[in-house]
């Protein structure tokens, strides 16, 4: 039995404010966001080796797993353009709360070449979404000289649908005397475009024109669409022992980004770059490792708006991470 967080994804709170001229006027844009998207996989799990453990050169796994993705994001925006004659502005506020929950079943075999290399490969089944709902809120308030409107939306269940595709993994370890190196390439399936969010709640809209009595409407949801690409990614580490007890430990993989590069789904695609260092100590009771990890990346430019001015609001995203790492543990 297990319970591991396999995927953590907070790249920060994002704040903005722009103030520029435009043919038509002043204009202040501002811009926030905020996005937690996780994953929690309780899992069992068996093995088999055919002559016994210890003695047979080839073993097999498998496990049945329960992936549990939550997925939460804020979004507020304001543009206010000033002209000699007029005033416009476009007010717009938006969050998500939801979780998904998957079956999954995951396996294949370990393989010792030889007393110094193993070989293994692993299998794991697209996710069989059976449950998924989230919060939206949604507020919306543009208006110019002329007319004023707005809109609200919320629904406490609506339907959220995240797709977990065929995923593989096939990696080398060599052994040498005071050390080992490990080589792995994992493939992340792809997903055609699917609803994300979807709901039958429909909206409130109010727009006033000049003197005219208030116009009221209800408007469906907008549904809100991913999609998944297929990627490749890779990943080298090692480790060398320095004394009888320590290991000093080197990796660098890529993480690339399963988002496609067009417009077919909401979220940024954004590939990565990691290095990871430390040391690990094992002794008869206690064993312990420490280390640390960075990554850095870059996300396509995407238009996140367009402004009152008519001006493509452009954003463009950096990551730089530095992670902590640490285990413990003791063999009673």
């Amino acid at each position: 039995m297990s319970l591991t967080r396999r995927l953590a994804w907070r790249p920060g709170r994002t704040d903005a404010a722009f103030s520029f001229t435009t043919p038509g006027g002043k204009e202040l844009f501002t811009f926030s966001s905020d996005v937690d998207l996780s994953s929690l996989v309780p899992a069992a799990s068996v093995a088999y080796a055919p002559r016994g453990v210890g003695k047979s050169p080839i073993r097999f796994g498998a496990t049945f797993s329960v992936p549990i993705t939550s997925l939460w994001q804020t979004q507020s925006l304001t543009d206010r353009l000033t002209t000699a004659s007029s005033l416009t502005t476009k007010l717009r506020t938006s969050a998500t709360d939801g979780t998904t929950t998957h079956l999954a079943l995951t396996g294949g075999p370990q393989w010792d070449l030889s007393t110094r290399a193993t070989a293994d490969l692993r299998i794991v089944s697209p996710g069989i979404q059976v449950w998924g709902s989230t919060r939206i809120k949604i507020q919306g308030s543009p208006s110019d000289g002329t007319s004023l409107a707005d809109l609200a939306f919320r629904d406490e269940s609506a339907e959220f649908k995240y797709a977990i595709p065929f995923q593989a993994d096939v990696g080398l370890t060599v052994r040498f005397a005071r050390g080992e190196i490990e080589a792995d390439v994992h493939y992340h399936g792809s997903a055609d475009q699917y609803v994300l969010y979807s709901s039958d709640t429909l909206a409130q809209a109010t727009q006033v024109v000049g003197g005219t009595p208030p116009v009221v409407s209800s408007p469906p949801f907008t549904s809100t669409y991913a999609a998944v690409r297929a990627v490749a990614n890779v990943a080298m580490a090692g480790n060398y022992r320095i004394g009888r007890l320590m290991r000093v430990h080197l990796g660098v993989l890529t993480d690339r980004s399963p988002v496609p590069t067009d417009s077919s789904s909401v979220f940024t695609k954004v590939d990565l770059y990691r290095v990871t260092s430390g040391f690990s100590l094992t002794g008869a009771s206690l064993s312990g490792s420490i280390g640390l990890a960075y990554g850095w990346g870059r996300g396509d430019d995407r238009t996140l708006v367009v402004t009152a001015g008519g001006l493509p609001g452009l954003a463009s995203l950096k990551v730089r991470t530095l992670n902590f790492i640490y285990a413990l543990s003791y063999a009673f």
